[in-house]
């Protein structure tokens, strides 16, 4: 499995041998539309791994952060909120996330090696999102989330 990072407007390049796979909290309307289903290029939309998201008592303190984030944001990162989500990351199994990824994909049956892109709102310009500390934590673990590029040499050939 090939394993990338990117935002929700990128899956309109995709190729039907990448599964975008929601890391958000909530996913653009159309991305659920009626999850999983497959879109008119042959992708695989409407998958999610909830096991990124925050849990709520953690995001009523985020709520707050970011409130004070916008009113005095300067740009220091990592901020509130990333430093949350981080060490919110590092409560996360790795291996079993892994595990997980390696399962879906045997359940996907296909005869090639599948490429799972980690799907969130911001792109990659934006430096204050979750993309660095998932990027960050993966990277703790030996595993580089590059982010997704649209060319060729990472798709079916």
């Amino acid at each position: 499995m090939k394993l990338y990072i990117s935002y929700f407007y990128q899956i309109r390049f995709f190729t039907p041998d990448m599964v975008p796979i929601s890391t958000a909290l909530y996913d653009p309307k159309w991305y659920r539309f009626k999850a999983p289903y497959v879109d008119k290029r042959g992708v695989l939309n409407g998958y999610r791994m909830p096991i990124f998201n925050i849990p709520d008592d953690r995001w009523v303190r985020l709520e707050e952060q970011d409130l004070q984030c916008r009113r005095n944001c300067h740009m220091e990162l990592p901020c509130a909120f990333m430093k949350t989500y981080k060490e919110y990351l590092d409560t996360l199994d790795f291996d079993t996330i892994m595990a997980s990824l390696q399962d879906f994909e045997k359940q996907l049956n296909w005869d090639h090696e599948a490429t799972f892109v980690l799907m969130v709102h911001e792109p990659k310009q934006c430096p204050c999102a979750e993309r660095p500390m998932l990027q960050e934590w993966f990277r703790e673990h030996g595993v580089e989330l590059k982010e997704w590029e649209k060319t060729d040499d990472i798709h079916m050939g």
